[in-house]
């Protein structure tokens, strides 16, 4: 399914530092790796996340590389599982944000960060 979403910069340089992280392993030697493909397997990182407030609680040291711009509008190909997460987490987030809506763009946003936080660990 394509998502067409603005990345804010802190999604923009988690998604960086997943990508280097992808780079370096053996299923994606030689290839491209999309933005899209960044996310896909940011939910797979995340499937037995049960405390999403801790995960946007916590705040996170990356090195911001020179080259990234502020936001950035992208076309997202994502996969069945990661379309129908956004879906789920849209619903569930706003209990714990405390807020009556959470935007795709904001999914995005945690789920790069859970997925950090686990494989940084």
């Amino acid at each position: 399914m394509r998502f067409t979403v603005v990345l804010a910069f802190e999604s923009l340089v988690m998604m960086k530092k997943l990508k280097s992280i992808l780079e370096k392993e053996e299923k994606f030697l030689g290839l491209k790796i999309t933005n899209g493909t960044i996310v896909n397997e940011a939910f797979k990182d995340i499937k037995d996340v049960e405390d999403w407030s801790e995960i946007i609680d916590y705040k996170l040291n990356l090195e911001v590389p020179s080259d990234l711009e502020e936001s950035k509008k992208t076309n997202l190909n994502l996969d069945d599982y990661a379309a129908k997460e956004i879906e789920r987490l849209k619903k569930e987030l706003p209990d714990i944000v405390g807020t009556s809506y959470i935007t795709t763009p904001y999914v995005i946003r945690i789920v790069l960060k859970a997925s950090l936080l686990k494989r940084l660990k």
